[in-house]
């Protein structure tokens, strides 16, 4: 997981998916996926409260994105989950 903030102020949380080949990807596994990273962030913000008040007093969105990565050769987008919506790139 990675976690940056935007130009348009937004906090863009990115994971990666486990599948090891591209065409082994489908959407069902990778929805799985993101609820993972989804829930692996909520952990990471019971740790560090400090996170939380960082995210309110800006007034950052969270945007979450999920990716393909080819062995650091390649990020591919897969999807992006923002304000509750799932938009598939591929």
């Amino acid at each position: 997981m990675s976690i940056q903030i935007s130009r348009s102020n937004n906090l863009i949380v990115t994971g990666w998916t486990r599948t090891i080949h591209m065409e082994n990807i489908n959407r069902n596994e990778v929805m799985v996926e993101v609820e993972t990273l989804k829930n692996n962030f909520r952990k990471f913000m019971k740790e560090f409260p400090e996170l939380t008040d960082i995210i309110s007093m800006n007034r950052l969105s969270v945007e979450f994105h999920f990716c393909y990565d080819d062995y650091g050769k390649a990020g591919i987008g897969i999807c992006s989950e923002i304000d509750g919506t799932i938009n598939w790139y591929i």
